[in-house]
């Protein structure tokens, strides 16, 4: 039952449960007193319970669960998103540090890019027209419950939401009394522009409003390299694309020269590479084990007993933009582990089913990501007793160098943690 009301949780932390039940669509079953001899419900708690937009998420037509989409643990905050019916996209960040502040919210960890009206439901905020990001301030243990409408899916930038454009004009004609104008050239600058990696690898695909008359060229630069990149335009075409430098986060900027209206652009993120944990060199106690026909994907096999001195490690070649202006660069990894560590034995105290994974990159400081349960087969009869079902989390890890870099998994929380063995790995896919 809900524990709203019973004067164990502060207002934010109230918010934060009954945001949380209602956008997983559990059923909201009130766990406090009303009103009874000996006590009363407040106000502040009766009007969480109240919430008309939180109990509409819940019984939403669509009947979705939100799922966890990026957790930064060290950071203490997370995000969580579902649909609901009608196009709409229901949002909380949580912020699980112990003091009120603010926190962003990259719209593309959600996969929308632009929304034309968020809804900030504990604060009583609406805003209009919102790209790439937004940031609110979150109390301690509180949330940032988001409604999304009007959306445009991650990776598109519509020059009428993202773009200014300077341009020039030349008389060309003169037709009756009417002179007849062509662009001659036009600077369309596309900001709030977002990256999940550091990479000289992006695709951007250029859409022209009309097909091209003529063969041309434009030019492309972005913030993370101004040198410019001149792209042949074929008559008739309609859209053109190339690589980009771009560097993680949500604040680059592209910039095009052309002759020709531009309708949008796309932005494709790398394809990535997968080093399987059969790739990986094991130190110490850590082990590669085989899982059964089907399980353990996408490898067949994981790597177990990580900690602080029994890792795993590998080598990856990577690429750093070059006028980047940095030595190094972050990548996002998308990390693949399995942890079924279902929390009987300490549930009546301070249970944890979470264990923890890091990643560090050519000895720089480990990146914690602590990861919830995969497992969905039963702990006591499900095929490999639930360790053999594959997660996964992505994770933004620094430190990369331009050429060969040395990863390292482990559990450098060790005995610090809850559980002193991390989570078995599967492996990673870097984003480069």
């Amino acid at each position: 039952m809900l524990e709203v009301g019973n004067n164990i949780l502060t207002p934010a932390e109230e918010q934060t449960h009954f945001s949380l039940w209602a956008i997983l669509k559990s059923p909201l079953v009130i766990g406090a007193a009303l009103n009874d001899e000996t006590t009363s419900i407040g106000d502040v708690s009766l009007s969480i319970l109240s919430s008309k937009d939180v109990i509409s998420f819940n019984q939403d037509a669509l009947g979705v669960s939100a799922n966890l989409r990026r957790r930064w643990s060290e950071e203490q905050y997370e995000v969580w998103s579902g649909p609901l019916a009608n196009g709409r996209t229901v949002v909380a960040l949580i912020n699980w540090a112990a003091g009120s502040r603010e926190l962003t919210l990259n719209l593309p960890d959600v996969g929308i890019q632009h929304a034309g009206t968020v809804k900030n439901i504990w604060a009583g905020q609406t805003i209009r027209t919102v790209k790439t990001s937004y940031t609110a301030t979150v109390d301690a243990h509180g949330v940032m419950l988001l409604e999304l409408e009007d959306t445009t899916e991650a990776g598109l930038y519509p020059s009428n939401k993202f773009a200014s454009s300077v341009g020039f004009v030349v008389f060309t004609a003169k037709w009756a009394t009417f002179f007849v104008l062509t662009l001659y050239s036009n600077k369309v600058t596309f900001d709030s522009v977002y990256a999940n990696t550091s990479s000289s690898n992006h695709t951007i695909s250029i859409v022209f409003s009309r097909p091209a008359s003529s063969s041309t060229s434009i030019t492309v630069q972005s913030s993370t390299n101004p040198s410019k990149h001149t792209i042949h335009v074929p008559a008739s075409s309609k859209s053109v694309s190339t690589s980009i430098s771009l560097t993680a986060g949500s604040s680059n900027k592209v910039v095009i020269d052309s002759s020709l209206a531009i309708h949008s652009i796309q932005i494709k993120s790398p394809l990535g590479t997968y080093y399987p944990s059969t790739e990986f060199t094991l130190t110490g106690s850590a082990s590669l084990t085989q899982c059964g026909d089907g399980f353990c994907q996408p490898v067949g096999a994981k790597i177990g007993f990580l900690d602080s001195t029994n890792t795993a490690k590998v080598t990856i070649s990577a690429t750093i933009p070059s006028s980047s202006g940095d030595a190094t660069a972050s990548k996002y990894l998308e990390l693949d582990y399995i942890n079924n560590d279902i929390a009987f034995s300490s549930s009546w105290g301070w249970g944890s089913n979470s264990r923890n994974v890091t990643i560090s990159v050519n000895g720089g400081e480990p990146v914690r990501l602590e990861v919830p349960l995969s497992g969905r087969h039963s702990e006591l009869f499900g095929p490999g007793l639930g360790w053999w079902d594959t997660s996964s989390l992505g994770v933004l890890v620094g430190g990369w160098k331009d050429g060969d870099n040395e990863v390292v998994v482990a559990n450098v929380a060790g005995s610090d943690a809850f559980q002193t063995w991390g989570a078995d790995f599967v492996g990673v896919r870097v984003y480069d």
